[in-house]
């Protein structure tokens, strides 16, 4: 899909005091577009101390979008904004000043 005709990603979470359970909602949806065979896949990490059920992704050491007995958590993606783009006007071949909203600033190498 172009980047200009992607959508993005969206999470919604309910709390639990606006539920009949009492018990707090939350849906996620990254938007990711479907491949077969999935690069994500289901993964259960239980230890004395960590209880963990989501998807992830191979390499990653831990659940990337999922739940413990006391919180879920998820993620969005949004395709339009995965890089940024800077360009620098220099004063001159030196690069030890450069303009920025009108002004003339001198460049820092920290």
């Amino acid at each position: 899909m172009p980047t200009s005709q992607a959508g993005g990603s969206n999470n919604w979470a309910v709390s639990g005091e606006k539920t009949v359970t009492g018990t707090p909602y939350l849906a996620n949806d990254p938007h990711l577009v479907m491949h077969l065979p999935s690069v994500w896949y289901v993964m259960h990490l239980k230890s004395p101390t960590v209880n963990v059920l989501g998807g992830t992704i191979p390499g990653l050491p831990t659940v990337a979008i999922g739940f413990n007995e006391t919180i879920a958590w998820g993620v969005t993606n949004a395709a339009r904004d995965v890089k940024n783009w800077h360009v620098v006007n220099f004063k001159d071949e030196t690069k030890q000043e450069y303009y920025y909203d009108n002004l003339l600033l001198k460049n820092r190498r920290d």
